[in-house]
């Protein structure tokens, strides 16, 4: 299984990644997640891709900030790779998309490693052949988790939420309302 492959801690939250967990496939991967509470350390989720299969090695590497999980799948779709957002709201984690780059191509290994802020996600393909053979290269993406234009640090500042694109439910998207129309979203 390789648990213990890589390992994310952030708070009382610690993501552990088994990349040969073999639930959907040898190879197919896993993360465990598990929460300090009082003490002790108890098992809160085992997370794996819904489209999860052999070889995908899901887990390899991953980026854990507050209540997000990036993780990578360096051996989805013939080594093209992919990474999985996973959120947890009370307790519960739920997967809410998946990132795939424009360019990349089959063993390219995207996903291979990632690191996050609150507003930017990174991820290596480090065989990646667009400036010559396994040159490697890294990806930059602008985080809006819930897609609604506005990143998740301007989010904060407003009060609105990072996962609601419409956070007072009147029909206009966070970002239209602050971006567009200068109405208050919530």
């Amino acid at each position: 299984d390789w648990f213990g492959a890589s390992l994310a801690l952030d708070g009382s939250t610690l993501a552990v990644g088994a990349p040969f967990d073999n639930i959907k496939g040898y190879g197919s991967g896993a993360v465990y997640v598990f929460v300090n509470e009082r003490g002790a350390w108890n098992k809160q989720a085992k997370l794996t891709a819904s489209d999860g299969q052999l070889f995908h090695q899901f887990g390899f590497r991953f980026s854990l900030e507050n209540n997000d999980l990036l993780v990578g799948a360096c051996g989805h779709d013939d080594f093209m790779g992919a990474v999985y957002h996973f959120a947890r709201f009370n307790g519960v984690w739920g997967e809410y998309g998946k990132l795939k780059s424009h360019d990349i191509d089959d063993e390219d290994h995207f996903g291979w490693a990632l690191a996050q802020t609150k507003d930017t996600l990174f991820v290596s393909a480090f065989l990646d052949d667009d400036k010559g053979t396994d040159s490697g290269s890294v990806y930059v993406y602008d985080l809006d988790l819930d897609k609604d234009g506005l990143k998740n640090t301007v989010e904060e500042k407003v009060g609105t939420g990072i996962y609601q694109p419409d956070s007072d439910g009147d029909g206009l998207s966070d970002g239209d309302e602050v971006n567009i129309f200068g109405t208050d979203p919530l």
